[in-house]
């Protein structure tokens, strides 16, 4: 890992919202390459950070963050990865808005394509 607190890179800047800064190989969530694959996917960094907030979250879902063995036993998991959820919703959203700015359309491009019945020559045909 190579985080770097300049935020001197794209990967540098979500490692940084992710909380994947230790710079240590054996404590990383996960490696440069990981980030670096996710980013090359989009145009915009706030999808790469969505999707990645919410890998990290997978793995912090997987980790006991308390473990009490005298009486009762209990275990107790972080709230960690609540947080890197909705992180991911507004920073999905945030470039939902960004991107709508920029075509000049709010939401997503969709198209539709439909059969429909016209009249032919022996009745009713889909074309």
């Amino acid at each position: 890992m190579t985080f770097a607190s300049g935020l001197t890179t794209t990967r540098d800047r979500i490692r940084l919202i992710v909380g994947d800064t230790s710079n240590d190989v054996a404590t990383e969530i996960f490696p440069d390459a990981t980030y670096d694959a996710v980013i090359a996917q989009y145009d915009g960094w706030k999808y790469a950070a969505a999707d990645m907030a919410d890998a990290v979250a997978v793995q912090l879902d997987r980790k006991v963050s308390a473990f009490t063995a005298t009486g009762d036993m209990s275990v107790q998991y972080s709230d960690q990865a609540k947080t890197l959820r909705a992180k991911a919703i507004a920073l999905r959203k945030e470039a939902d808005t960004e991107a709508a700015a920029e075509t000049g359309s709010y939401g997503k491009v969709v198209t539709i394509t439909s059969a429909f019945l016209t009249g032919g020559d022996d009745g009713w045909e889909w074309s």
